[in-house]
């Protein structure tokens, strides 16, 4: 079998709390900013904490998947601001137990599986997202994949008897 490669990126939209962050970061700066000019050095002390927390929380509110597909293993990492990369899952095609799209028929032994892990890697908009029913490090996990068909066209050439796309 020849080699294979492709990679997918997906934009993570941002959500309602993504937002509500923002903005208290933003609140949390101004009132100690303000503070610290006109009440002083106890208000220095929280602008000081509140930009280190800024700095540390507001990049994380923009984020990327990247998926990326190797001769039937799956990377999958997350990009913050468009700049700093870090790898969060990964798993292999043979080690999968299903795969299909999250609304069909052959998941409903998965879905609201109470011990089964969730984990969402997709732009939060996708309708009907590609399901993947892994055996992770925590027991069975549900990995949600935004549904794209070339991607899922690469996942069926590796294993066709275990991924579906009706």
């Amino acid at each position: 079998m020849e080699d294979s490669f492709m990679e997918l990126l997906v934009s993570r939209k941002p959500s309602f709390k993504d937002h509500l962050v923002k903005i208290l970061l933003v609140v949390l700066c101004l009132v100690n900013g303000f503070g610290a000019l006109f009440l002083g050095t106890y208000f220095i002390i929280g602008l000081v904490a509140a930009v280190a927390l800024t700095l540390y929380f507001y990049p994380r509110t923009s984020a990327e998947y990247e998926y990326l597909f190797v001769n039937g293993d799956i990377d999958i990492d997350i990009i913050y601001s468009r700049s700093r990369r870090k790898h969060i899952y990964s798993f292999s095609l043979k080690e999968i137990a299903l795969a299909a799209p999250l609304s069909s028929h052959r998941m409903d032994g998965y879905r609201g599986n109470p011990s089964l892990v969730k984990r969402d890697f997709t732009s939060r908009e996708c309708p009907s997202p590609m399901a993947v029913v892994t055996g992770g490090e925590k027991g069975r996990e549900m990995i949600l994949l935004e549904n794209d068909r070339s991607f899922v066209d690469q996942m069926k050439k590796y294993a066709p008897s275990k991924v579906f796309s009706d």
